[in-house]
This record gives C-alpha cells, sequence and structure tokens, in this order.
C-alpha cells in the first residue's frame, strides 16, 4: 500500500470515526449486539459444550456449530441493519432514535431472517471444504480462503442494502455483487486502515490484560484490575471498529451507488477508495 493510499486511509477512518462522534449514540447499537451475542452463546454453547467431548463426533459437532451460527449471524445482521438506519439518518441531518433504527430493522426481519440463514449456509458449506477428501489439508485452506474471499467481496454491501433499499435477501446479494462487479475498489483502504488500527490496540489490550494476570498471579492482586480494565477496553475498541467500519461501509455504498449523501467523507477520497476497475486483457 503506497503512502498515498495510506493517508487517505486514515483520512476515511477519521471521517467515518467523526459521524459516530456526532452522535455518539451510534455506539448503543453495536453494544447491544456485543451483548446479545454473548448472552445467546451462554444459553445455546453453555449446556452444549458440557458434554461435546464425551458425546459428540467430529461430524457431529460441525452440525451443532452450524446450527448455533445461525443465531448468531441474525443477532450481527439485525444489529448492522439498525446501525445503517441511523448512521443514514446522521448523514443525512434526519432525527431518528436508537428505537426507531430498531424498529426499521424489525420492518425488515424477514429478509434480514433469511440473508442470515443464506450467510450461514454459505459459511458453513466453506469451512465444510477443508474436510473433503478431494481437497483437505492445506489445498482445502487454500481453496477455503479464496472462496470466503470472494464472498466476502460480493456481500461488502448487502447490510446497505438491506437497510436502505428495503430489499430481499437475494436482491441485496446480488445488488452487492453488481456494485462491486461494477466499480472496483483499488483497495477499500478505509476497510483495511480501520481494521489496522484496531487489530494493534486489540494487541496492546492483551498484551496489558496478559500482565496484568502474571502479576496478579505473582502475588500484587491489584494488578488483576489492570486485567479488567484492559478487557473492558477490547470490548470498547471492538464496538468502536464495527460503528466505525459499518460508517465506512455505508457511505462508500452510497457514494457508489449515488443513493444518498456522504457527509463528511471528502468526493475524491471515496472516488479513489472505490473507482472504477481497469480491465485486464484477459476478461
Amino acid at each position: 500500500m503506497t503512502e498515498g493510499k495510506m493517508q487517505r486511509g486514515w483520512r476515511l477512518t477519521r471521517e467515518s470515526w467523526s459521524v459516530v462522534r456526532l452522535r455518539p449514540g451510534l455506539l448503543v447499537i453495536p453494544a447491544v449486539s456485543f451483548l446479545a451475542t454473548a448472552v445467546a452463546a451462554v444459553v445455546l454453547l453453555g449446556p452444549w459444550s458440557l458434554d461435546v467431548i464425551d458425546h459428540h463426533s467430529r461430524e457431529r459437532m460441525f452440525v451443532d456449530a452450524a446450527i448455533c451460527a445461525y443465531p448468531f449471524t441474525l443477532i450481527s445482521t439485525f444489529c448492522n441493519v439498525a446501525f445503517a438506519l441511523l448512521a443514514a439518518a446522521v448523514i443525512d441531518g434526519r432525527r431518528m432514535t436508537v428505537g426507531e433504527a430498531f424498529a426499521g430493522a424489525r420492518s425488515r426481519l424477514g429478509a434480514i431472517a433469511l440473508w442470515a440463514l443464506i450467510a450461514t449456509v454459505v459459511g458453513t458449506a466453506l469451512r465444510g471444504l477443508e474436510q473433503l477428501p478431494a481437497v483437505g489439508g492445506l489445498a482445502g485452506r487454500a481453496v477455503e480462503w479464496l472462496a470466503g474471499l470472494l464472498w466476502s467481496l460480493a456481500t461488502f454491501f448487502v447490510v446497505p442494502v438491506l437497510a436502505l433499499e428495503d430489499a430481499s435477501a437475494p436482491a441485496a446479494l446480488r445488488r452487492s455483487a453488481q456494485t462491486i462487479r461494477r466499480s472496483w475498489g483499488e483497495s477499500v483502504t478505509g476497510a483495511v486502515v480501520v481494521g489496522s488500527v484496531f487489530g494493534l490496540i486489540s494487541v496492546g489490550g492483551v498484551i496489558v490484560g496478559a500482565i496484568g494476570v502474571l502479576w496478579g498471579h505473582s502475588g500484587f492482586a491489584p494488578a488483576y484490575l489492570v486485567a479488567v480494565a484492559a478487557a473492558a477496553a477490547l470490548v470498547l475498541s471492538a464496538v468502536v471498529q464495527t460503528a466505525v467500519a459499518q460508517v465506512f461501509r455505508l457511505a462508500v455504498y452510497r457514494y457508489a451507488t449515488e443513493s444518498g449523501a456522504t457527509g463528511p467523507f471528502a468526493a475524491s477520497d471515496l472516488e479513489d477508495a472505490f473507482r472504477p476497475r481497469a480491465r485486464r486483457f484477459w476478461q
């Protein structure tokens, strides 16, 4: 990544964060998503994990994990759609409460539920590629990685489509894939930088937390407070990362489809981060 791309990525990240700062209530939705996912994990995975070693074969564990993945995907998609609705309102200068954003997501629950099912089935199938005898091992992991990358690109804008266009799940997938095909980012720089920045923060939090635990084990009990503070910082970092990344994705989609205002984002940055791809001779 060149220096110009990195600088542009930093600007896109700051601009995404400026939207979140304008309406701190945006952080409520990813926080609710995190809490709901944690509760679902305890309820669904807790009883299952108690007898997993004694009563579950490898194949049964794979099937059970796939079944459990659906509620998590549903919660994540539902909250992300609500977030996109609220973020669009903030960028447009419209008044909308968190409750109204969740109500808007509920009105799209059928499409969200179907999309969560599609995403779960495809995700399970991709993970299953590694288990196939013909493509197992390293080859299976390579095929899984490539297929997963293509799927991630095709579904990059599904949430904004579900939120802004009130489309069905299949239509949202088609719309997202068409947008990606029509305009290919040279490297969706904002997404890369957001992940990098918060990845570094997470690594720092893990290191600090580990130091706190080790120090506490050595006999200095107050050091456990450092570990607790580091864990809280990691959760907050994950919430903020989700918000910033979703704002960026929404702004890029609206710019690419000319479907609404893009708020503080500079048109030149969005154009460079998501510009028409060049044709190769083999295409």
